[in-house]
């Protein structure tokens, strides 16, 4: 992909990604140790939507750019 203006909105992903790690890392390993105890962290949901919606956008812009591609060659 040679949309320079896509290309940076996919390096700006960065954040989405940390938090992905860090939600599926907290999931798989932080096991409660009795009822109640909870180690996570919180996420303010307003910023998490944002990231989500971004990470959405940028992959349905990719795919559009590979169509073309594919549809070019």
């Amino acid at each position: 992909i040679d949309d320079g203006t896509l290309r940076k909105r996919i390096t700006g992903l960065k954040d989405l990604f940390v938090a992905r790690n860090e939600i599926s890392h907290e999931l798989d390993l932080q096991r409660p140790e009795r009822q109640g105890d909870r180690s996570r962290r919180t996420r303010q949901m307003k910023s998490t939507v944002k990231l989500c919606h971004e990470g959405l956008e940028v992959g349905q812009l990719v795919l559009n750019e590979v169509a073309v591609l594919l549809n070019t060659g």
